[in-house]
């Protein structure tokens, strides 16, 4: 199944659609892109997006307020140009959240090809996006893919900084570990009372006070599956 794409630039950016409408067609083989837009706009697109489509430069019209190119008509020509050129395009994407292009959307159904249509809907009404389905074979929306992405962007930050923390405080514990081994080496004791343990981590410098925990928990928490117990108000070997 042949398809050829066009995208009207000055309403849907390509250069920052282009890898969601990959993902929203991801077995559709579309022969042709042709990305429709003034020249300014058409500059902004890299290099390499720029060797594998047909950028056509649309000048803005000879009239008051040509603020607004003439992309929408050129983009029009373009495709009824194609159908007669190419008369084995099964189906003619439309990037675009304008209306205006109904009207050519039910010329190409009426040659017997499909039409379909991609939008925005970060930058469309509820009733418009209706109002496209009634007309269109398919409609598909960026926002969808953008906000899959956005999740998957979310779900991979939060997954990353949990093992962040499990790495800190695997880190932390061995810290932990080793003041008091160093404590029991240097004392040569069989206990190693709370205020002794206290006063080493403030010389080092460990702020176990940040952990919002009391100082037995504290221990517990640190000293759990080691060779060390605590028995009241020391840390006692097993």
């Amino acid at each position: 199944m042949s398809s050829f794409l066009y995208c009207d630039n000055d309403n849907i950016q390509y250069k920052d659609s282009c890898g969601f409408i990959d993902k929203l067609l991801p077995n559709n083989s579309i022969v042709c892109y042709k990305i429709f837009g003034s020249v300014n706009e058409l500059a902004k697109i890299d290099e390499e997006c720029r060797a594998k489509h047909e950028y056509i430069v649309c000048s803005k019209p000879i009239t008051k307020g040509g603020d607004k190119n003439s992309s929408d008509i050129r983009l029009c020509i373009e495709v009824m140009d194609d159908l007669i050129i190419h008369p084995n395009i099964h189906t003619i994407i439309i990037c675009s959240n304008d209306t205006d292009f109904i009207p050519l959307c039910q010329r190409i159904r009426k040659t017997g090809r499909h039409c379909w249509l991609i939008i925005d809907t970060k930058n469309t009404s509820g009733k418009q996006n209706e109002h496209f389905e009634k007309f269109y074979n398919k409609v598909f929306d960026i926002n969808v893919e953008r906000k899959k992405s956005e999740e998957l962007q979310q779900i991979a930050k939060k997954k990353a900084e949990e093992l962040q923390y499990i790495s800190k405080e695997k880190e932390y514990k061995k810290l932990v570990i080793k003041i008091v081994n160093n404590l029991y080496s240097k004392l040569e004791t069989l206990q190693i009372s709370f205020p002794t343990i206290i006063e080493e981590f403030t010389r080092i410098g460990l702020d176990w006070r940040s952990k919002e925990l009391k100082f037995k928990a504290f221990l517990q928490e640190y000293l759990s599956d080691t060779k060390y117990k605590i028995v009241g108000e020391y840390v006692s070997r097993k």
